[in-house]
C-alpha cells in the first residue's frame, strides 16, 4: 500500500508538471524496481484525470420534448476511472429538488433554484465530486426536471426523464412537499408505468404477459434504493392507533395497502405495490420548513444563521444516511460502474429512448460490455507494447531476458485487462488480447533476432578482415598455408566467444561464417602440397559438381520464372473475370431500370384508363403488367453468364501455359494510339444522314463517319410532321443557332430525308446532343404515304425523345394526321419473329414499345385559342395533351376509329409532354423568321420557346437499347445503318437484331482496341529483360487492355469476345517471350566470349600449363564468372549460357589439372574430414541452443498462461460473488416485503410472492452450484492450449526461415 500511495503521488506530479503518459510513468519506475502493476493500478485509480467539476453542467438535454445528451458531459465521464456513486432526485417542479443535490455536493449554491412558478431545471444535470466518505469514489448527483410542469404538457416526456433516473441512479430520492397522502401517491403515478418503459431482458419473439410478470417481479434485483423527502412538513408524526412514530414508519402507513379488488381498490393499490415491490429499501425524510415565509424566495443566498434549525439538522442527516448508506452503481450482474461505464450508460439509455424503443437492462450491459472490452484489449496491448519498449532499446538480448520481460509484462497487460474488463464470459476478447500481445511479441522476437543476425555478421566480417588481407596477397598459397589458415581462423572463433550481448543468432550467424569459410578452407587445402596421381579424378567429380551445380541452379530458376509467370496470369485472368463481373452487374441494373420505367408507365396508364371508367381495356393491360414484373424479377445473371465466363477463363489460362512452354517468333507489331473523345472539330452545320432520293432511302457516308468517331454517350432529339410546321426552327433553338436546318417560307417542304446536327450537350459535361429535323410528313410532291411511314418509324428508333410538331389544336384532325402512330405496330419488331408467327406474338411486341420507345412532346404552333376546358375551366398544357387523348367509350367501329390513334400514344410512350406556341410575329414576318431579330418576335413565343429548349436539355435522357445499354456516337452510327439497311432490304426492323448485330460489330472492334492498347504498351519494354519485369508488364497490359474491352463492349454474355482478346494478347506475349530469350541468349554469349578472350590468349601461350597452373586457371575462370555476374540486364537465359559454357570449359579444365601437383591422397582426405568435423560440431552446438531456446519460449508461455488463467478465474469468482449479493439483496426484500403483507393481512397477495422468492432461490443456487469451472475455467484451459499451439506451430516456421 505505501509503493502505491508513492505511485498515486508521482503520477500526480508528472501530471501537473510534465504531463508525461502513464507508459512514460511505467518506463520510469521500471529503472527502479518498481512493479508496473503497481504504477499502472496507481495511475488508474488517481482521484479524477480531469480536475474537479466546479460547477454542474447538463448531461441529457431535453428541448422541444426530445431528449439527447451532452457530449461535453459524456466525455468529462469518459475520464473518470473510479466507481460511481449516483444520486439523482425527481419530484414535482418547484419543491426544492435542487437544494438537496446541492447540500449533498456540500455547495450552498449550483444546481439553479428558483422563486416563481415556472420550472428552473431541464432536462438532467450532472455534478460529479469527490465521494465525501468513500476514498477513490466520485459521487455523481443528478437534478431532474420538475414533474408536470404546466409550460410542458408532456406527461409521456415526464415518465421517460423519472424513467432515465431509475436507471441511472443507485439511490433514487423522490421529493414532495406537505404530506404523503393519497393525492402525493397520484402524482407518484410514473413508478406504475416503469414496467411498460423498462425492460430486463430483451423480448423472446414470442413474448407474453407471463414473460412481462416476470419482468416486473425482477425489479427489485436492479431498482435503486428509494428515499422520500417530505418538504415543509408541519403535522406531527403521530398515527391515531400507534401514537408518536418515526419517519420510516410514517412511509411504510402511507404505503399500506387496502383489502378488497374493486377497480378504486385497485388503483388505490397500484403506486403503493409498485413502490413496495419495485424498489429493495425505502427510507424517508420529514423537514420542516426552513425558514421564514420572506426568506424561502432566496434560501440560495440565506446564511445558516437565518435557517431554522431543525431545517439543518434534517437535511445533515439525510446527507449523511446518503453519504454513508448509498451503494456504488452496478449493472445487471453486480458489475460495477465507473465513470467512463456510466457514460456509455447515459448515452445507450436515452438512444434508445429517442429511437422509440423501451431500454432494456440487458441489451445495454451486453452492449457497453463490448465498448469496454475492446477498449480493454487496447489498453492492455499499449501497457504490454510500453513495458517492452525498455527491452526493445537493449536489442539484442538473449531468449531468457525477451522471454522474462515478455512474460512479466503480458502478465500486467492481462491485470489491466481484467481490471477493465467485464462479462467477457467466452473470452472473446482475452484471446483478442492474447493474439495481439502474442503477434507483437513475435514481431519483437523477429526484430531481435534480425539485429543480433546483424551485430554478429558485423562482428564476424570485422575480425575477418586481416584473413582476407592474407588471402589476396597469396600468404595462404604458400607451403604450410593451410595450417596458418586454420590457426588465423580458430583465433577468429575464439575472439568471436569472447564478445558479450551478441544475442540469439550467435550460434547460427558463426555456423553460416564456417559453412561459407568451407569453400575457401577446401581451396586452400587444394593448393597447400602437391596432389598426388589420384587427385584428377578428385578434382574431376569437383568440377562435374559444380556443373551440376550451376544445372541445377538454372533449372530452379526456370521453375521459379514458369511460378511467377502462372501467378501473374492468375492475378491477371482474376482481374478481368471481376471487370467482367462489375461490367454485367451495371448492364443488370440497366435492364432493371428499363423494366422499371415500362411498368411505371403502363400502371399509369391503367389507373387513368380506370379514372376514365375504361375498365376493361385497364383489366386488359393486367397480362403486360405482370408480364414485365416476372421479367423484373427473373434473375439468371450468375448461371447464364458469369458461370459460364469463369469456365472460359479458366480454359484460356490452361491454353495460355502450353502456348508459354514453347513460345514462336513472330514479327507481328502494332502501334495503338487512343482515340480523343472527338477527334474532328465540332459540326458547324447540319448534315444529310439519311437521303430520301426518289422514295428510297439511303445513309450518307459523311455523316456515319463523323458518328463513328464520337465516343461519348448521345442525347438524340428529333422532330417530326406534316411539312411547312416550322419543325427546323425548333432544332435551331436547341442547337443554340438561329439558322442552320433549312427553313422555308412556300408550299414546298424544304428538307428532304434526315439532317442530322451534332452539338455539344449544353448542360450534361461529356455528353453530346443529336438533333434530328426529318423531312415533312404528307408533301403534296411525294405522294407515297409509306415512304413517310418510314421516315416517322425511323424517328422513333433513333430518337430518346420525339418531337411531334402541328398548327392549329389538337383535334380529331390533327390526331388523324398522326396516323403513323398506329402503323408503328407493322413498321417495328421488339424480337425476332418464331418461325410460326402468331397473333399473340404481336400483341405481346406491340405492348412492350413503351421499354424501347422515346418520350413523346407534341408542340402545337401558332395555337391562337385559351387554354379553357368547359368542365374543368383554366387548364395546364399538359391536361390539354391528356383531355385530347381521352378514349370514347364503345366498341363500335366509329368509337374504334376514334380511339386508335390515341390509344396508340398512351400505350406506346413512357412519358407525354405538349408545349402550347403562340404566333410568333406578325403575319408579315412569318415569312422571313429565320432572319428576323428576337426584339421582332413576339415575347409570349419566345418565352414557350425558352420553356421547350429548357425541357429537351434537362429531361430528355441519353438514347438506350434494347437491354438499357447507353448509346454513343459510334453506336449510334452502326444503329441507323442498320436500321436503313433493314427498310431498304424490304424487311422489318427489329430492336433485338439490332442490339444483336451492334454488339458484334461492337465487340469485334473492343477486341482490336484492347489488343492495340497491349501491343502499343509491350513496344516500350526493351529486350532483354527479366522474366518479373516482362510478366509485370504483361499483366498491367492485359489489364488495360481488359478495361479497354470492357468500356466499348456490350452483351458479351458468355464471354466470347473477352475469350478471343485474351488468346490475342497471350499469343502476341508468346511471340514477345521467344524474342526476349533470342536476344538475352545473344547478349550473354558475346559477354562471355569477351571475358574469355584474356583467357584464351594465356591457353594459347601456356600460362596454365606450369606448376599451379590449375589453380591460376581456376581463379581466372571464377574471376570471368563474378564479371559476368555483375553486368546487369542479361536477360532470362543468363544462367542457361552460363551453363553451356562452364561445360565446355570442362575438358578445358581437366587437360590443366593433369598437368598439375598438389597434395597426396591421403592428406587430402584428413584435411577435408577434419573440416567436414568442425563444421558438424557448429552445427550441433546451434541445434542445441535452438533446441534450448525453444524450450525456454515454451515454458515462459506456459507460465504466462497460467497467471491468464488464474487472472481469469479470480475474476469470474469476483462477478460470482458479486452476482449472489445482488439476488441476496432480492431475495431479502422479497422476504421483508412479503412478511409485511402477512402482517398486515394480505395473505393472498403474500402468497403471490412465493413463485417469485423460490425462482430468485434457484437463481442464486443455479449460480453458487460451482458450475463456474465447467462453463468458464475449462473453456480457457482450451484456449491456452491453442495459443500454446499456434505459439509452437510459428516458432517452426520461423525456425526454417533462419
Amino acid at each position: 500500500m505505501e509503493s502505491a500511495r508513492l505511485c498515486v503521488l508521482f503520477q500526480r506530479s508528472c501530471w501537473s508538471v510534465q504531463n508525461l503518459r502513464a507508459s512514460d510513468i511505467i518506463c520510469c519506475w521500471s529503472v527502479r524496481n518498481l512493479r508496473a502493476s503497481d504504477i499502472i493500478r496507481a495511475d488508474q485509480e488517481s482521484i479524477m484525470c480531469r480536475q474537479p467539476m466546479p460547477e454542474p453542467i447538463c448531461v441529457v438535454e431535453n428541448i422541444d420534448g426530445s431528449l439527447r445528451v451532452n457530449d461535453c458531459a459524456i466525455e468529462y465521464l469518459y475520464g473518470i476511472d473510479q466507481p460511481v456513486v449516483v444520486v439523482s432526485v425527481v419530484g414535482l417542479y418547484r419543491t426544492g429538488k435542487s437544494y438537496l443535490m446541492n447540500c449533498l455536493a456540500g455547495k450552498q449554491t449550483g444546481f439553479a433554484l428558483g422563486s416563481t412558478i415556472e420550472s428552473k431545471t431541464k432536462g438532467i444535470w450532472m455534478w460529479c465530486v469527490p465521494h465525501p466518505t468513500k476514498a477513490e469514489h466520485t459521487l455523481v448527483l443528478l437534478d431532474t426536471e420538475g414533474l408536470g410542469d404546466v409550460d410542458k404538457g408532456d406527461s409521456k416526456n415526464d415518465a421517460w426523464i423519472f424513467c432515465l433516473a431509475v436507471l441511472l441512479s443507485s439511490t433514487l430520492v423522490y421529493n414532495s412537499r406537505g404530506t404523503i397522502d393519497n393525492t402525493a401517491l397520484e402524482n407518484l403515478h410514473y413508478v406504475t408505468e416503469l414496467a411498460e418503459h423498462i425492460r430486463i431482458k430483451s423480448p423472446s419473439p414470442a413474448g407474453d404477459e407471463d414473460e412481462d410478470e416476470q419482468e416486473d417481479s425482477n425489479f427489485v434485483q436492479f431498482f435503486p434504493n428509494f428515499i422520500w423527502t417530505v418538504r415543509d412538513f408541519v403535522l406531527e408524526l403521530v398515527i391515531k392507533k400507534t401514537g408518536q412514530v418515526t419517519e420510516d414508519e410514517y412511509l411504510n402507513f402511507a404505503l399500506q395497502l387496502k383489502k378488497g379488488c374493486t377497480k378504486a381498490i385497485n388503483n388505490y393499490n397500484l403506486p403503493r405495490q409498485c413502490i413496495r415491490s419495485y424498489f429493495p429499501t425505502r427510507k424517508c425524510f420529514v423537514f420542516p420548513l426552513p425558514a421564514s415565509q420572506d426568506n424561502m424566495a432566496r434560501l440560495e443566498s440565506l446564511d445558516e444563521r437565518d435557517i431554522w434549525p431543525d431545517f439543518l439538522k434534517v437535511t445533515q442527516h439525510f446527507c449523511d444516511y446518503v453519504f454513508n448508506e448509498s451503494n456504488v452503481k452496478t449493472l445487471k450482474g453486480g458489475h460495477r460502474v465507473t465513470g467512463r461505464r456510466f457514460g456509455h450508460l447515459v448515452k445507450l439509455y436515452v438512444d434508445a429512448i429517442c429511437s422509440g424503443k423501451v431500454p432494456c437492462l440487458e441489451n445495454a450491459v451486453v452492449t457497453m460490455a463490448q465498448i469496454e472490452n475492446q477498449a480493454a484489449v487496447q489498453e492492455g496491448l499499449k501497457v504490454y507494447q510500453s513495458g517492452m519498449e525498455q527491452v526493445k532499446s537493449l536489442f539484442p538480448v538473449s531468449i531468457d531476458e525477451i522471454s522474462a520481460e515478455h512474460q512479466k509484462c503480458s502478465n500486467v497487460a492481462t491485470t489491466e485487462f481484467m481490471r477493465r474488463s467485464f462479462k467477457d464470459e467466452t473470452e472473446e476478447y482475452l484471446k483478442s488480447l492474447s493474439e495481439e500481445v502474442d503477434k507483437y511479441y513475435f514481431e519483437l522476437l523477429h526484430q531481435n533476432m534480425t539485429i543480433s543476425e546483424i551485430k554478429c555478421s558485423k562482428l564476424l566480417s570485422d575480425l575477418y578482415k586481416d584473413m582476407s588481407e592474407y588471402l589476396q596477397q597469396g600468404e595462404y598459397t604458400k607451403p604450410g598455408g593451410y595450417e596458418l589458415y586454420c590457426i588465423h581462423r580458430d583465433n577468429i572463433i575464439t575472439q568471436y566467444h569472447r564478445h558479450s550481448n551478441k544475442g540469439v543468432k550467435a550460434e547460427d550467424v558463426l555456423e553460416m561464417f564456417l559453412s561459407e569459410r568451407s569453400v575457401e578452407a577446401n581451396t586452400i587445402l587444394q593448393v597447400d602440397k602437391r596432389l598426388s596421381q589420384n587427385e584428377k579424378k578428385i578434382q574431376e567429380e569437383r568440377e562435374k559438381a559444380a556443373l551440376i551445380e550451376q544445372q541445377k541452379k538454372a533449372a530452379e530458376k526456370k521453375q521459379m520464372e514458369m511460378a511467377q509467370m502462372m501467378e501473374v496470369e492468375k492475378e491477371s485472368q482474376q482481374e478481368r473475370l471481376l471487370q467482367m463481373e462489375r461490367k454485367f452487374e451495371e448492364e443488370k441494373y440497366l435492364q432493371q431500370e428499363e423494366l422499371n420505367k415500362a411498368v411505371n408507365s403502363k400502371l399509369a396508364e391503367q389507373k387513368d384508363l380506370l379514372e376514365k371508367g375504361f375498365k376493361e381495356k385497364a383489366e386488359l393491360m393486367d397480362q403486360e403488367i405482370e408480364q414485365l414484373k416476372k421479367e423484373k424479377e427473373e434473375n439468371s445473371f450468375f448461371k447464364k453468364v458469369v458461370m459460364p465466363l469463369v469456365e472460359s477463363l479458366w480454359s484460356v489460362l490452361q491454353q495460355h501455359f502450353s502456348v508459354h512452354s514453347s513460345p514462336h517468333r513472330s514479327s507481328e507489331s502494332t502501334v495503338a494510339e487512343q482515340e480523343n473523345i472527338m477527334c474532328r472539330e465540332p459540326m458547324p452545320e447540319p448534315i444529310c444522314m439519311v437521303d430520301n432520293v426518289n422514295g428510297s432511302l439511303h445513309v450518307t457516308t459523311g455523316a456515319i463517319e463523323y458518328l463513328y468517331r464520337i465516343n461519348q454517350p448521345v442525347v438524340v432529339v428529333s422532330v417530326v410532321g406534316l411539312y411547312r410546321t416550322g419543325k427546323s426552327y425548333l432544332m435551331n433553338r436547341l442547337a443554340g443557332k438561329h439558322t442552320g436546318f433549312a427553313l422555308g417560307s412556300t408550299i414546298e417542304s424544304k428538307t428532304k430525308g434526315i439532317w442530322m446536327w451534332c452539338v455539344p450537350h449544353p448542360i450534361k459535361a461529356d455528353h453530346t446532343l443529336v438533333l434530328l429535323d426529318t423531312e415533312g410528313l404528307g408533301d403534296v410532291d411525294k405522294g407515297d404515304s409509306k415512304n413517310d411511314a418510314w421516315i416517322f418509324c425511323l424517328a422513333v428508333l433513333l430518337s430518346s425523345t420525339l418531337v411531334y410538331n402541328s398548327r392549329g389544336t389538337i383535334d380529331n384532325t390533327a390526331l388523324e394526321k398522326l396516323h403513323y402512330v398506329t402503323e408503328l405496330a407493322e413498321h417495328i419488331r421488339i424480337k425476332s419473329p418464331s418461325p410460326a408467327g402468331t397473333e399473340d406474338e404481336d400483341e405481346q411486341d406491340d405492348s412492350q414499345f413503351v421499354q424501347f420507345f422515346p418520350n413523346f412532346i407534341w408542340t402545337v404552333r401558332d395555337f391562337v385559342l385559351e387554354l379553357v376546358i368547359e368542365k374543368k375551366g383554366q387548364v395546364t398544357e399538359d391536361e390539354y395533351l391528356d383531355f385530347a387523348l381521352q378514349l370514347k367509350k364503345g366498341m363500335g367501329k366509329k368509337e374504334s376509329n376514334y380511339n386508335l390513334p390515341r390509344q396508340c400514344i398512351r400505350s406506346y410512350f413512357p412519358t407525354r409532354k405538349c408545349f402550347v406556341f403562340p404566333l410568333p410575329a406578325s403575319q408579315d414576318n412569318m415569312a422571313r423568321l429565320e432572319s428576323l431579330d428576337e426584339r421582332d418576335i413576339w415575347p409570349e413565343f419566345l418565352k414557350v420557346t425558352q420553356r421547350f429548349c429548357e425541357y429537351i436539355f434537362e429531361k430528355s435522357n441519353v438514347k438506350t437499347l434494347k437491354g438499357g445499354h447507353k448509346v454513343t456516337g459510334r453506336r449510334f452510327s452502326h444503329l441507323v445503318r442498320l436500321y436503313v439497311d433493314t427498310i431498304s432490304s424490304g424487311n422489318v426492323p427489329c430492336l433485338e437484331n439490332a442490339v444483336v448485330a451492334m454488339a458484334q460489330i461492337e465487340n469485334q472492334a473492343a477486341v482490336q482496341e484492347g489488343l492495340k492498347v497491349y501491343q502499343s504498351g509491350m513496344e516500350k519494354v526493351k529486350f532483354p529483360v527479366s522474366l518479373n519485369e516482362i510478366a509485370a508488364e504483361h499483366q498491367k497490359l492485359s489489364n488495360m487492355a481488359t478495361t479497354e474491352f470492357m468500356r466499348s463492349s456490350f452483351k458479351d454474355e458468355q464471354g466470347e469476345y473477352l475469350r478471343k482478346l485474351t488468346e490475342a494478347v497471350d499469343k502476341h506475349y508468346a511471340v514477345l517471350l521467344g524474342e526476349n530469350i533470342e536476344v538475352s541468349e545473344k547478349k550473354c554469349q558475346e559477354l562471355l566470349s569477351d571475358l574469355h578472350e584474356e583467357m584464351n590468349k594465356n591457353l594459347q601461350q601456356g600460362v596454365y600449363t606450369k606448376p599451379g597452373g590449375y589453380e591460376l586457371y581456376c581463379r581466372h575462370r571464377d574471376s570471368v564468372i563474378t564479371q559476368y555476374h555483375k553486368q546487369p540486364n542479361k536477360g532470362v537465359k543468363a544462367e542457361d549460357v552460363l551453363e553451356e559454357f562452364l561445360r565446355a570449359r570442362n575438358v578445358e579444365a581437366n587437360s590443366i589439372l593433369q598437368t598439375d601437383k598438389k597434395l597426396t591422397e591421403n592428406e587430402k582426405k584428413i584435411k577435408e574430414e577434419r573440416e567436414k568435423a568442425a563444421l558438424i560440431e557448429q552445427q550441433k552446438k546451434a541445434a542445441e541452443e535452438k533446441q534450448m531456446e525453444m524450450a525456454k519460449v515454451m515454458q515462459v508461455e506456459r507460465e504466462s498462461h497460467q497467471e491468464r488463467l488464474q487472472q481469469m478465474k479470480e475474476k469470474f469468482e469476483e462477478e460470482k460473488r458479486l452476482q449472489q449479493e445482488e439476488l441476496n439483496k432480492a431475495v431479502e426484500s422479497k422476504l421483508a416485503e412479503q412478511k409485511d403483507l402477512l402482517e398486515k393481512g394480505f395473505k393472498e397477495k403474500a402468497k403471490l410472492l412465493d413463485q417469485e422468492i423460490e425462482q430468485l432461490k434457484k437463481e442464486k443456487e443455479s449460480s453458487g452450484s460451482g458450475s463456474i469451472f465447467k462453463d468458464y475455467v475449462m473453456p480457457i484451459v482450451h484456449a491456452a492450449t491453442d495459443t500454446l499451439s499456434t505459439f509452437l506451430q510459428y516458432k517452426l516456421m520461423r525456425k526454417a526461415m533462419f
